[in-house]
């Protein structure tokens, strides 16, 4: 299975949350994904995920041109993509959050 077709399978376990994002768009490349959230809450605009080969884990990042939004997201484990997937999109996430997946994915 590709990295793309793994994010997809992951995606798609939860259609109702792609619903709610306004998920659309989606658009596979050789280490990953990105597409579209159309939602209100926090982050509409382009989301890409690409798993990083070297280090077995995924890479998350959001951008919105409007307001210049951006956030990466480094070190995602598999087992908890969606989570920050969906964080991303509905809240968004502190520097010291983000720096807390950074650690324990090196404590693993």
């Amino acid at each position: 299975m590709t990295p793309s077709e793994k994010i997809l399978d992951i995606l798609n376990q939860r259609p109702a949350n792609l619903m709610e994002w306004g998920y659309n768009t989606p658009t596979e490349f050789p280490d990953g994904l990105k597409y579209w959230v159309n939602t209100t809450a926090y982050h509409p605009g382009w989301v890409r995920v690409v798993y990083e080969d070297g280090e077995g884990c995924y890479f998350v990042k959001a951008a919105e041109t409007e307001y210049g939004y951006y956030k990466e997201v480094g070190f995602v484990q598999e087992e908890e993509l969606f989570e920050v997937l969906d964080k991303l999109v509905h809240e968004g996430f502190t520097d010291e959050e983000v720096e807390e997946i950074r650690r324990r994915w090196w404590k693993k």
